[in-house]
């Protein structure tokens, strides 16, 4: 009984990420939603005094580091409340779920209802979003936001959902086509679904986070096109080209977006980032501590010109912002879970034919890019629900098990009555 509502605990993780910013209070503490779930499937693995299984080397020592060096950062930084609200939040609730979903959901069938869970709720969201839209539920300029803080933090929320939808749209067309035979409304559950969140994702404006889903799609569909060495080749060319036209139009207009003569987006983002270097030339080793960066960055402004943005309470770079929150060891660790976890993908798909394990290892590939090509003009990570959507996919990858779920990954034949049915969801 105690694993069965452990499992749920954890199977509801994912549903409770929109409502990731609403807390309780215990003993003067706020507790997120997501943390109580967390908090009570350590609990029920404890009281059911499940053994311990060590995650993969590799990803527990980047893990350590990331914690250690948000621990120092903070330490040395004149500690804050705030920073220690964030190292509990950002660091170790998600490092937590990530160890119990580790040693829990290892079953393949059972990390997939986790993945048809979590792409509910973010099916939810965004209609509910795409809803309110007619009730002014929109920025100064037009960009939806919903009941979100900005239409980025929206647009962020949603891109783990579309991969998701897309992940099962491609099983179901690979494995029975996309006009199922009888009375089968799931595939149009995730065609629809799909399409809602590309609407809701697409009324927020985010060019962010629309070229992010624009490059994974097309990666995606080169990885599941060619094999792995003729992928790899394609996708470093392009993204070669893509670099160098980048950064020949940033040196051409870098002065102009820096001294605020564009005002734009980007123009914003450059202000940033030149403040946020100046902190890292100032603050090497340790950075200037978890949470600080707003107060830092309006006392850096006499060394700038008048920003075009003045609140802002991330350096909108995931790697410039976790040198600043954790220090160079904390970049340091976060760049080893996520280089161990991208080689642990290649190597698996070197391994593996075009099937459903292979489905799975792209969607993981597409999530982890999507983090770092959203991540090099946003923060990515450094709010409780990416923190936590980051680390639970690291987990189920390193469960190393990938069967699939929904009745999606068996051929049929002529010969079968019926499919699996898992849900009471059949698919012949």
């Amino acid at each position: 009984m105690m694993r069965f509502l452990e499992k749920w605990s954890l199977f509801l993780l994912p549903v409770s990420l929109p409502l990731a910013q609403m807390h309780i209070f215990i003993f003067a503490v706020p507790f997120y939603y997501p943390e109580i779930l967390i908090t009570a499937a350590a609990i029920l693995h404890i009281l059911g005094r499940r053994p311990f299984s060590a995650p993969p080397k590799r990803l527990a020592a980047g893990a350590t580091l990331m914690f250690a060096g948000a621990v120092l950062s903070l330490c040395f930084n004149s500690p804050t409340i705030v920073g220690l609200g964030i190292l509990k939040s950002w660091f170790f609730f998600p490092m937590l779920a990530a160890y119990l979903i580790h040693v829990e959901l290892r079953d393949g069938i059972v990390q997939e209802k986790l993945l048809f869970l979590w792409f509910c709720a973010d099916v939810a969201v965004a209609a509910l979003s795409v809803m309110w839209a007619p009730m002014n539920h929109f920025t100064f300029d037009g960009r939806l936001n919903a009941v979100y803080p900005s239409p980025n933090h929206l647009a962020m929320l949603l891109e783990p959902g579309f991969l998701i939808g897309m992940y099962f749209l491609v099983k179901i067309a690979r494995n029975t086509g996309l006009y199922c035979r009888r009375k089968n409304v799931l595939p149009i559950f995730f065609i629809v679904g799909t399409a809602i969140l590309l609407v809701a994702i697409l009324s927020t404006k985010s060019t962010s986070a629309i070229g992010t889903i624009a490059l994974c799609l097309l990666i995606g569909w080169t990885f599941m096109k060619f094999e792995l060495h003729g992928a790899l080749r394609l996708v470093v060319s392009a993204s070669a080209v893509l670099l160098v036209t980048t950064a020949t139009v940033l040196v051409f207009s870098w002065s102009m977006l820096s001294s605020g003569t564009i005002r734009t987006s980007l123009a914003s983002r450059v202000m940033i980032w030149n403040a946020s270097v100046a902190m890292i030339a100032d603050h090497p080793v340790v950075g200037i501590g978890p949470g600080r960066f707003q107060s830092a960055y309006l006392a850096y402004q006499d060394r700038f010109p008048r920003y075009l943005e003045w609140a802002v309470p991330h350096p909108h770079n995931i790697f410039l912002a976790f040198w600043l929150n954790t220090g160079l060891i904390g970049l340091f660790g976060f760049i080893i879970v996520v280089y161990s976890t991208l080689k642990q993908l290649l190597v698996r798909l070197r391994r593996e034919v075009v099937d459903d394990s292979r489905y799975f290892m792209v969607f993981s590939l597409l999530f982890l890019l999507a983090v770092l090509i959203h991540g090099l003009t946003d923060t990515t990570y450094f709010k409780n629900e990416y923190a936590i959507s980051f680390w639970i996919v690291i987990a189920l990858v390193a469960t190393k098990k990938t069967t699939p779920v929904l009745g999606l990954s068996e051929k049929m034949d002529s010969t079968s009555p019926r499919s699996p049915s898992v849900w009471g969801f059949h698919y012949r």
